[in-house]
């Protein structure tokens, strides 16, 4: 994940604003917040974001930088729930607009 993370803010040419979305499992771990990556591993949030700072990624100094992340934590799964409020929505909507 981080090759990745570090590929794609390399790739950036002249960025007004740099902006990350990580969708993602997470959880803490020795009281770090971690993030799973589709092989498996980890990275903390601390690590990801230390990754964009000014001195990894120069050609972002002074560029306004943005990372979301949005993880789960825990065993609970809100699938079901997830599922149902895109049902709901793509119920009321046509594929005419």
């Amino acid at each position: 994940m981080l090759d990745k993370i570090k590929m794609t803010a390399a790739e950036t040419v002249d960025p007004q604003c740099f902006v990350l979305f990580i969708l993602s499992h997470g959880e803490e771990i020795n009281g770090q917040e971690v993030v799973y990556g589709t092989d498996g591993r980890y990275l903390t949030k601390k690590q990801i974001i230390a990754e964009l700072s000014g001195v990894n990624c120069p050609h972002l100094r002074g560029v306004p930088r943005l990372v979301f992340f949005q993880c789960c934590r825990g065993s609970t799964t809100l699938c079901h729930y997830c599922c149902l409020s895109i049902q709901s929505f793509l119920a009321g909507v046509s594929d005419t607009e």
